[in-house]
């Protein structure tokens, strides 16, 4: 059954969407501006506790703005029901929350507490819209698996713009990612990969911030799109983050960048803390050889490094790759020939023991090279030579 509602603005308690109905009306534009009124749709006429709207299984709403008028919560939306042009906005806690099943053009603004939470598993949120809510924009609940977020805005939210906890399995499309208070993605115990996504001027309220900060157990894949640093749309404001990526704990975190425009992503050193790049990796190099999987960075203290030593690697900013000191001048770490190894042609001693691990320290000395504060250690076969 249908229902469909004349263009008109609506003061209501409490609605629930029944299984098999469809509630349709027309809305007029849709605000962005905190203050700026609702002309159609569901306003809230009391204060309540519960949701505003309730979609059950099997029912739909379509064309409508729900305004909680910071009395009442937003939408929620059951498994199998459904969510198309919806729009919520001053939610005194939540705006949205999807409990599976379908969301498309979703928007969802100035809500006191967070502006989406997906909280069951294998959603399909397109093309959507999470802009200036006080809490985070978009947030993952624990064991919130196999969730595909595609084509949409996550900006200017108060907290994170993107809020990962103890999931996996969730993929993003396509979604650009704008001005967050704090990190642009905090992912604690996750895994999850971003297809062509903009990471652009994360944790705006501080400095010391970074795009993406990593906790536990935690792999974040980053393909395509780009990482930029940069300030308010008026020029306003901190130049922010500092780092790419974060982490303060001892648990070592995988981040893998490929294909990501990354050359004016942040304000310092690209990574802070125990977080592990991974071999295919295009942020330090393009092609180091290795039986390692991985390049491991863990803190070690700025001492070690006042000293530019023989066997010291350290990364340009302006050709974003390695550089090793070979006792007299700082050279390439890419073999220049296909099948070239690493320590071939930098001379570098491996043991011909069974133990085949060779520990190099970052350090700095040169103007247009920065200190990246950590040791870089790589696993590698014996050249033949000895």
């Amino acid at each position: 059954m249908t229902v469909i509602l004349p263009m008109a603005k609506y003061a209501i308690q409490p609605v629930v969407v029944k299984d098999g109905v469809r509630l349709v009306s027309s809305t007029a534009s849709i605000p962005y501006a905190w203050n700026e009124p609702v002309k159609s749709g569901f306003i809230a006429k009391s204060a309540t506790d519960k949701f505003l709207v309730t979609v059950e299984n099997g029912a739909t709403l379509e064309d409508i703005i729900v305004d909680s008028n910071l009395i009442s919560r937003g939408v929620e939306c059951a498994r199998s029901g459904k969510l198309e042009n919806v729009a919520c906005f001053r939610s005194k806690s939540t705006g949205i929350i999807l409990r599976g099943g379908i969301a498309n053009n979703i928007r969802s603004g100035h809500n006191l507490g967070q502006g989406v939470i997906i909280a069951e598993s294998d959603t399909l949120l397109s093309n959507f819209l999470i802009f200036g809510n006080r809490g985070d924009g978009l947030e993952l609940q624990k064991w919130v698996s196999n969730n595909s977020i595609v084509n949409g805005k996550i900006e200017f939210n108060d907290k994170f713009n993107i809020s990962l906890y103890l999931n996996s399995n969730n993929y993003f499309t396509n979604v650009n990612i704008d001005r967050s208070g704090r990190y642009g993605i905090n992912a604690v115990g996750a895994t999850a990969t971003f297809v062509n996504c903009q990471l652009w001027r994360s944790f705006k309220s501080e400095s010391g911030g970074a795009h993406i900060f990593m906790e536990g157990a935690t792999t974040i894949n980053l393909i395509g799109g780009n990482i930029n640093k940069g300030s308010d749309d008026d020029g306003g404001g901190l130049e922010s983050p500092t780092y790419i990526a974060k982490a303060f704990d001892s648990t070592k975190m995988t981040l893998n960048i490929v294909g990501v425009d990354a050359a004016n992503a942040c304000t310092g050193d690209p990574i802070y803390g125990a977080i592990k790049l991974g071999l295919s990796s295009t942020l330090l190099t393009d092609s180091i050889e290795s039986k390692s999987d991985a390049h491991t960075f863990t803190p070690i203290a700025p001492s070690d490094l006042v000293k530019k030593k023989e066997g010291q690697v350290f990364y340009n900013k302006n050709t974003k790759r390695l550089e090793m000191y070979n006792g007299g001048s700082l050279v390439g770490t890419n073999g220049f020939m296909q099948g070239q190894n690493y320590y071939d042609m930098k001379n570098v001693i491996v043991s011909k023991s069974s133990s085949q691990r060779v520990t190099l320290s970052l350090g700095f000395e040169v103007s247009q090279y920065t200190r990246v504060g950590a040791t870089l250690e790589l696993n590698m076969r014996r050249a033949e030579t000895g």
